[in-house]
């Protein structure tokens, strides 16, 4: 089943806090000494799973996969690939002994990799880190890509609403990956439908994912609709689009059923994205507020992201990349 979250409609009080901006710096393999996930490479499903420890009151947790050569040295350890999130229901994890499976379809057969899981604690105002997993040979065939027919985007002269005329095409092709639910480990194909496109903007501070809105003519997307305060009246650019699928996962607590939402992305495309208003290409844009009232609650799915996480990271709600 399909899960869509529309920025502009009823917002949602999942794995959110409403303090300001908290400054968290980390460097490149930085740890708090938490468990690191446990690996297992599924070669016949085309997948790799992560069993993820549950720390009391995590609100969410990021997965980022590293790559590993051939010496066992890591190859982009400040670089890593945010390949997803875990949205853990409240109640879940109130026992410390609580884990989680996290399955990686976006992986190369001939190279290795290392994961880190970041968590988010609801009363903690920094991250917490794990350990780095043991080394790993990839299952798939692809890490995940998306590519766009028409690199233009257009916005408006009053600079309140994007259109792409293009199409995506994603690699591994839609109807190829076989995502697993928890619950009695059944599967489903995941489908185009199943599929979500997410624009990153980067403001002065942080970068943040919108989602595309799908039309006839291609996607949209209305800024008054879904920005947060801190986007107005400030110089705006096109980071990246990447594609998203969501899973409900059910799992037995002491007889109670339970849920957690996972989030798989591929990797964030930038290619030759320009963006064009009716005068040429643009690099930046700023939406004004005109002295409106904008709600700048918390949304769901919304992520800020840093280009050099982890470090020096801006810790914001919800889907951080």
């Amino acid at each position: 089943m399909k899960k869509i979250f529309l920025f502009f409609t009823t917002m949602l009080a999942l794995s959110l806090f409403s303090c300001g901006l908290v400054n968290v710096t980390n460097t490149p393999g930085y740890s708090d000494d938490i468990t690191a996930p446990q690996i297992t490479p599924e070669t016949d499903s085309g997948h790799t799973s992560l069993s993820i420890a549950v720390i009391k009151g995590t609100e969410y947790i990021n997965i980022f996969r590293y790559e590993v050569d051939s010496l066992g040295k890591i190859e982009n350890e400040t670089d890593p690939v945010n390949i997803g999130q875990i949205d853990i229901e409240e109640d879940y994890s109130k026992n410390s002994s609580s884990t989680v499976v996290f399955y990686d379809y976006y992986t190369y057969s001939n190279k290795n990799y290392q994961y880190k899981v970041r968590y988010k604690l609801k009363d903690l105002s920094k991250y917490l880190y794990s350990d780095n997993s043991k080394t790993c040979t990839g299952t798939g065939t692809s890490e995940g890509s998306i590519l766009l027919s028409d690199s233009m985007l257009k916005i408006d002269d009053n600079s309140t609403i994007l259109t792409i005329s293009g199409s995506f095409s994603i690699t591994p092709e839609p109807g190829t990956i076989e995502a697993v639910y928890q619950k009695e480990l059944s599967k489903r194909v995941i489908e185009e439908d199943d599929y979500t496109f997410l624009l990153a903007i980067k403001s002065s501070e942080t970068i943040r994912l919108f989602e595309l809105l799908k039309t006839d003519n291609g996607y949209t997307l209305a800024f008054r609709s879904v920005f947060p305060d801190d986007f107005y009246d400030n110089s705006l650019s096109v980071y990246g689009i990447l594609a998203q699928f969501s899973d409900e996962q059910f799992y037995d607590r002491e007889g109670t059923e339970l849920q957690c939402t996972s989030y798989y992305w591929t990797d964030l495309y930038k290619g030759d994205l320009i963006l064009h208003n009716s005068t040429g290409p643009v690099e930046t844009f700023t939406v004004t507020k005109n002295g409106g009232v904008y709600d700048a609650g918390d949304y769901n799915p919304m992520a800020s992201v840093s280009p050099r996480m982890p470090v020096a990271m801006k810790h914001e709600p919800v889907l951080v990349y």
